[in-house]
């Protein structure tokens, strides 16, 4: 089993013939948001393509990726209308709300409701809806629309991975999850409230792996700019204070994590 990290919350899961990918983003500018030559090289397979959330660092690539791949994408209304407005067939968008739990050969992936991280005036970017279609595909940043943020399960290769790709979360709907690998979303995470104690009060994990933490606008071929090393440095502190026992990994921007 393969995870491999390509910054922000993207993230590609591969076990035998199965390659699923979270949140595949790699275009990394605001003009234009997607170049679909970029996609096809960094995420050249998929078997399925999950959205987390629909802001454009998350989104604006997937669509170019679900053409070249013919991969399902699993995701929001505003998901799923996003992608349509690029052309993507309905029978290729699969609607997830909170709760829901989509299963396919290979993999199942489940979705919990969650909170985005807030910006410092209180309010969450771009927040909003797409219920239908835009009616011209998003071009700009402030196009993608947040749609709803969640927390997502992925089951794959024997392994129980969670996805929490933006600091917040609903702390009912994670108690007592118990996974494998938790993807712990670490962008802003001291604007949010007793942020890693209300992660790890909820979920138990052996393995923890930080993401959204580098700077979204540098070319992954440039390699990996932590936008705040010293707020990184110290979530990566404090996690075995909280959690004794769980393993903390940062990976470097495409490194491929093997587990066993």
């Amino acid at each position: 089993m393969e995870l491999q990290w390509l910054g922000v919350n993207a993230f590609r899961f591969a076990a035998g013939d199965t390659t699923v990918l979270l949140d595949p983003y790699a275009t990394r500018r605001r003009e234009p948001l997607c170049d679909p030559a970029v996609a096809k090289r960094y995420f050249p397979q998929a078997t399925g393509i999950v959205i987390s959330h629909s802001h454009w660092d998350h989104l604006a690539d997937a669509h170019a990726v679900a053409a070249h791949t013919g991969a399902e994408v699993f995701g929001s209304r505003t998901t799923a209308s996003v992608c349509q407005s690029f052309g993507l067939p309905p029978d290729r968008l699969v609607v997830l709300a909170a709760g829901d739990r989509a299963e396919r050969p290979g993999f199942a992936v489940q979705f919990f409701a969650s909170r985005h991280v807030l910006l410092d005036n209180g309010t969450v970017a771009y927040a909003g809806t797409y219920e239908t279609p835009p009616p011209a595909p998003p071009r700009t940043a402030p196009e993608y629309l947040e749609g709803g943020t969640f927390a997502v399960l992925f089951e794959i290769g024997g392994y129980r991975i969670l996805d929490l790709g933006s600091a917040n979360l609903e702390d009912d709907c994670l108690r007592g999850l118990e996974v494998d690998v938790l993807l712990l979303g670490a962008g802003g995470w001291q604007r949010t409230p007793r942020y890693l104690e209300r992660v790890f009060g909820n979920v138990s994990a052996r393995l923890v792996v930080p993401c959204h933490h580098d700077d979204f606008l540098v070319p992954l071929e440039k390699g990996i700019v932590i936008r705040a090393p010293e707020k990184l440095a110290e979530l990566v502190r404090r996690i075995p204070l909280l959690a004794p026992g769980t393993a903390v990994r940062q990976l470097d921007l495409l490194e491929t994590l093997h587990l066993p």
